[in-house]
């Protein structure tokens, strides 16, 4: 099992990595060997590596976090976290990347949320992960939504898109990491192929409660709870 898992690791690992590196040696051979090119072109060339080479340190922060997490490196550190300020602030980091698409991003509260017990990092990484899906898989021009919810003494929190959804048998192996859905839906095809594991990961760490429903054509929600930090008899 162990050779498997290691051979499956290179194997991923190894596909995952060739098209953003063919595509930097590409696009630099291209500015190496082209004299006087037009600005414009030349400005495309770079965003074009820029893009890929960032593509490389995603993958390879994923890879190292999934890798920490999966051998007991790092730990959750609980503390008490405003739930509504951070999902505020991951909104507004990807309101570029919205934009881009004609995306609208919102922020629904049903009640007074309460602060939640977390890792703050870890949490960020979640709904930052979350999120960067929705984004990545909604049709342009329409909305995604983050929804928080007091449920007795957990906040819920839902992430749904408007997009090409998740075929219903597909829904249980979408956790895993490197999952490609299938070539008609590629949903899990796009990114590192390991944001999805990384969220089952820190949420199993949490000892929380989480899942996915999608309708093909219509889009996906992901859900996850978390405990409410302890308030005050007056409260």
């Amino acid at each position: 099992r162990s050779d498997s898992f290691k051979n499956e690791i290179i194997s991923n690992v190894s596909h995952n990595l060739k098209t953003p590196i063919a595509a930097i040696l590409t696009y630099t051979e291209l500015l190496k060997s082209c004299d006087g090119i037009d600005p414009a072109q030349q400005q495309q060339f770079v965003e074009i590596i820029d893009a890929r080479a960032r593509t490389l340190e995603d993958m390879v922060k994923s890879m190292i976090l999934l890798s920490k997490i999966q051998t007991g490196a790092t730990q959750i550190r609980f503390e008490v976290i405003d739930l509504e300020e951070l999902c505020q602030d991951t909104i507004d980091s990807f309101r570029v990347l919205a934009d881009k698409k004609n995306l609208t991003l919102r922020l629904t509260c049903t009640g007074e949320i309460p602060a939640v017990i977390s890792d703050y990092e870890k949490l960020s990484t979640i709904l930052s992960n979350l999120l960067s899906n929705a984004v990545k898989h909604s049709f342009p021009g329409h909305a995604v939504d983050i929804l928080l919810s007091r449920e007795g003494r957990s906040t819920s929190v839902t992430v749904s898109d408007t997009g090409e959804g998740i075929p219903q048998e597909k829904l249980k192996d979408i956790w895993e990491r490197y999952y490609k859905v299938d070539k008609e839906h590629k949903r899990a095809q796009m990114g590192s192929g390991l944001g999805l594991s990384i969220v089952k990961n820190i949420l199993d760490m949490h000892g929380g409660t989480y899942g996915v429903t999608s309708t093909l054509g219509q889009g996906s929600t992901f859900w996850f709870e978390l405990p409410v930090a302890q308030q005050s008899p007056e409260s």
